[in-house]
């Protein structure tokens, strides 16, 4: 089992904007959604250098060792769920939450209020957004432009 990473850490917690509706509506078919909802979130976390601490139902729970990889890991699950075609003509909308602090690691678990405020982060969002916290917004800000509406970065990747 790899290790999570330790010290500073970006958390970033996922969910899905209305999946009660989206299983009502697909029936036995949410399953295959399901499955490739989970595979674009854990490519993009990949790809970013980023590890899994946990998935339960539409929501995935990962940590990166930089900001800057959550906020490219972010980016690009935002960009691979509105480009994706999704069965039946649903739209699967993502709400994504991002706070940078120094958890405690326990038994391979993550613990303390830097996870509490990751989580709360991405709960106040709405599908197709990325909320960062304070903390994770002035880190991400020398290599990023971080706005209201959008973020652009020299590097890697560019919202829209």
């Amino acid at each position: 089992m790899v290790e999570p990473p330790i010290g500073t850490v970006t958390l970033m917690f996922t969910d899905v904007e209305g999946s009660t509706q989206l299983v009502q509506r697909l029936g036995e078919s949410y399953a295959a959604t399901l499955n490739q909802q989970r595979r674009l979130l854990r490519e993009a976390v990949g790809d970013a250098g980023g590890h899994e601490v946990d998935c339960r139902a539409d929501e995935l729970f990962a940590a990166f060792q930089r900001p800057n990889d959550a906020l490219a890991a972010a980016v690009s699950v935002q960009r691979s769920f509105g480009a994706y075609g999704w069965p039946q003509g649903v739209r699967v909308r993502l709400r994504i939450g991002l706070h940078t602090g120094e958890p405690v690691v326990e038994g391979g678990a993550y613990l303390g209020l830097d996870v509490n405020r990751a989580a709360r982060i991405c709960s106040a969002g709405h599908g197709g957004q990325i909320l960062l916290s304070a903390t994770t917004r002035d880190l991400v800000a020398e290599e990023c432009r971080v706005q209201g509406s959008g973020r652009s970065c020299p590097s890697r990747t560019t919202a829209a």
